[in-house]
């Protein structure tokens, strides 16, 4: 319901828009917005300024609703959290630029709109019509008061009103809509004459200097890279974690104390008849208990005012007090009497419930357990990253550091800067943290790093034992990569040369379909093609489709087209013109699409200049403290505070 709610408070013209607004900023440039600001604000915006908590709240909101989007939950990662701060940061800055805008030019939305706005919103409808009830029970769950909400969607429909003013006379003009649809959806039919390399018959045996001078044409081929011998001492959560040991009756003792997040609590759902009169609803507890069904029932009485609804898999928490109570003391199909509240008089059945479930400590045993193990790691960590570096910094060698530690240490017998072993695969015992290779080939040999600190909040000390420079294979080393080599590229440059003499002889006159016959000639169909087509079952590339497409029909292409597995001749045979007027739908999304890229473009404009009017600064030091995992994950608690609860509006 929260999910709805919140939904529902973002119109989507709304949102498209401030989403274009918030694209701009690709376009633009947000660099200069993290220029670093000296306000105890986080964001400032003119004269405008987001608070630590405001954007903590809007921070946390977009990390669940990336949850929301993946199915799972998405972690500490640093780079994912620090590219959803960064949209966070965009879309605050966005919102609060059209703000200044909106307050500037004096936009404002009287209470009839915003009324208006809230009944005709479905998320707030019950039976086709507004329900005030639901109204309230979903702001509420959303820690909201009729007011606070109010104020956001008054906010909400003024930046709507100012944006769709500066778009709302973009449009794509038909000519060029037209002229696009026909470039896009111009087919073409012709053929591929291809020589592959493996028809192109035998290649003779390369002498000494041909490998040699094909070796030195291409001697990054044959260079190997630097490599080093490292010794590298890691501490990251998860190894301080896996040698700590959580005694059973401290796990079981934990369980007890986290009984609740592993409780689910009973759910029930209702039939349930509103109504303003109580004897009406009296009259249908009456009828419903001389066996009629209550939602029948109901239904029957709309004209008397009832309105039937089901209340589907409810908390005793989701419902109002003075209904949750009467409706879990209900037995199966059991109707209650009467019940009122501050929206009417309240009829509920019971038909059906789902019990509580908890899940046993032997269930959640090794969960609770790493749990437990890694909230100590993240104490534990920075402690013993302190004492490795008193032991570095007393003398210590990495092995009497890591003896002191009790740690383990990795050495990595072979290792390139990018991260390969001289067989290709990745070494066993390297970090997966990239900064320790780029520390480790930055020291010279012999050497030790100080203590460094990965992006994932792990910490190591690296040492080069050893450097192998980077050194060109010669050819006695790698002769039969060099011969492989060779052959390759001259069954390439066999199959280059016979298809552009089948081009030359097509060009001349000769018929295609006489060479299309010849040995070793593959054809391939290339039929009903647009310009996007490439690789569409008719095994070309992108430049042979292109060659399709700037030759005319009935001729040659005026170049041969190199494959991956050979060369061909391109020939065009027909040319199948667009119809617009034959396809109202594809031109309908078309201009859509062109006018929605013609309002962006609007929209990065207004961007600009707004930014020029309202300077904006970001604390990067705030930011900081939000991307570092340290400092929570960002999925849960937080909520608004919200103000006193004003005058109802309708």
């Amino acid at each position: 319901m929260m999910n709805a709610l919140r939904r529902g408070a973002q119109s989507w013209v709304f949102k498209g828009l401030l989403g274009i607004l918030v694209l701009s900023f690709g376009v633009w440039g947000i660099g200069d917005i993290f220029r670093g600001s000296q306000s105890s604000a986080a964001i400032t915006v003119g004269d405008r300024e987001v608070t630590q908590a405001e954007l903590d709240d809007a921070f946390r909101l977009s990390l669940q609703r990336l949850q929301e989007r993946v199915g799972q939950p998405i972690g500490q990662d640093p780079t994912i959290r620090s590219g959803v701060l960064q949209q966070t940061v965009q879309s605050l800055v966005a919102q609060n630029l059209v703000d200044q805008a909106v307050a500037d030019l004096g936009v404002v939305i009287n209470d009839a709109t915003v009324v208006q706005s809230i009944q005709s919103d479905p998320v707030f409808a019950s039976g086709g019509s507004f329900d005030r009830q639901r109204f309230d029970v979903l702001i509420r769950q959303a820690g909201l008061t009729e007011q606070s909400y109010i104020d956001q969607l008054r906010g909400q429909l003024a930046r709507e009103d100012l944006l769709t003013s500066l778009t709302a006379g973009v449009a794509a003009p038909d000519i060029l809509v037209e002229t696009l649809y026909k470039h896009r959806n111009e087919k073409r039919d012709g053929r591929a004459l291809v020589v592959t390399t493996g028809s192109v018959g035998t290649v003779p045996e390369p002498t000494d200097d041909e490998l040699e001078t094909y070796h030195d044409a291409n001697v990054q081929r044959y260079t190997a890279p630097e490599y080093r011998k490292l010794t590298v001492l890691a501490l990251s959560q998860d190894s301080v974690a896996s040698a700590i040991d959580i005694p059973e009756d401290e796990v079981r003792s934990q369980y007890e104390q986290r009984i609740a997040a592993y409780t689910e609590p009973e759910r029930r759902s209702f039939v349930q008849l509103i109504a303003q009169d109580q004897a009406v609803l009296q009259e249908a507890a009456d009828r419903a208990a001389a066996g009629e069904p209550l939602e029948e029932v109901g239904r029957s009485l709309a004209d008397r005012g009832v309105t039937t609804d089901r209340l589907e898999d409810l908390t005793r928490d989701s419902m109002l007090d003075e209904v949750a109570a009467p409706g879990f003391d209900l037995a199966d199909q059991q109707v209650s009497p009467p019940i009122e509240t501050p929206f009417g008089w309240h009829l509920l059945q019971l038909v059906d419930r789902k019990p509580e479930t908890v899940r046993s400590f032997e269930e959640v045993r090794d969960q609770l357990r790493g749990e437990l193990a890694a909230d100590r790691a993240a104490d534990r960590l920075p402690e013993m990253a302190n004492q490795l570096q008193d032991e570095l910094a007393g003398g210590a060698t990495l092995e009497e550091a890591a003896q002191a530690l009790e740690v383990p240490l990795n050495t990595i017998e072979s290792v390139d800067a990018q991260s390969m072993a001289p067989d290709g695969s990745r070494p066993s015992g390297l970090p997966e943290w990239p900064e320790v290779v780029e520390v480790a080939f930055g020291l010279p040999e012999g050497e030790v790093s100080g203590l460094e600190e990965s992006q994932a909040g792990a910490y190591f000390v690296a040492r080069a034992d050893a450097i192998t420079p980077s050194r060109v294979e010669p050819v006695e080393e790698v002769r039969d990569r060099v011969v492989s080599d060779w052959r390759s590229a001259k069954r390439r440059e066999m199959a280059e040369a016979r298809a552009e003499d089948l081009r030359k002889r097509a060009a001349d006159g000769e018929a295609i379909e006489t060479l299309a016959g010849e040995p070793g000639v593959e054809v391939r169909a290339l039929a009903g093609l647009l310009r996007t087509d490439a690789g569409s079952g008719s095994r070309v590339n992108q430049a042979a489709v292109d060659a399709l497409f700037t030759t005319a029909p009935r001729q040659v292409a005026d170049r041969t087209v190199a494959l991956a597995d050979g060369a061909a001749v391109v020939v065009t045979d027909a040319v199948t013109e667009a119809q617009p007027g034959t396809d109202s739908a594809g031109v309908d999304q078309l201009r859509t699409e062109m006018t929605e890229a013609m309002q962006s473009d609007v929209l990065a404009q207004y961007e600009n200049a707004l930014r020029r009017r309202y300077p904006v600064e970001v604390n990067n030091q705030m930011l900081s403290g939000l991307i570092d995992p340290s400092g929570g994950d960002g999925s849960a608690g937080g909520g608004m505070v919200p103000p006193p609860a004003g005058p109802a509006m309708f």
